[in-house]
């Protein structure tokens, strides 16, 4: 697989970055803070990168490509929001769509929805009771 970076000057005065994975674009947009007269040339190509150089974790290698690695331990610092979903649903997030067959809606830190499975919820987050304000 591979990563391109592409910047182009645009008619109208702004310039448009284009990323393209394998030769398919996957996100495109105009750019307006360009200084003019910074790029002097059409079809710049900003990076092209090998994805399959890439290092690739997963659950079963990670321990072992890390092992001299300085774990820390964190913990959130902000409550998470979730609504319990009955059945399968989907959610539009900025790594794409994402789907559940059973789980949580959730909001993350910035206010975005995310979908977590039933087991994974459960295993992860305890409800925490609403004080009530009356004292």
């Amino acid at each position: 697989m591979k990563l391109k970076i592409n910047l182009d000057n645009a008619q109208s005065g702004g310039s448009q970055i284009t990323i393209l994975l394998d030769n398919k674009i996957v996100w495109q947009d105009r750019l307006h803070l360009i200084a003019e007269g910074a790029l002097e040339q059409d079809g710049i190509s900003l990076c092209e990168i090998d994805v399959d150089d890439f290092t690739k974790y997963s659950k079963d290698n990670f321990a072992d490509k890390l092992q001299h690695a300085k774990w820390k331990t964190y913990k959130k610092k902000v409550n998470t929001k979730a609504v319990r979903m009955l059945g399968p649903f989907e959610v539009l997030t900025s790594e794409g769509t994402l789907s559940c067959k059973d789980g949580y809606l959730a909001t993350d830190a910035r206010g975005y929805p995310y979908p977590i499975a039933t087991d994974e919820f459960e295993l992860i987050y305890d409800e925490v009771k609403e004080e009530s304000k009356n004292g």
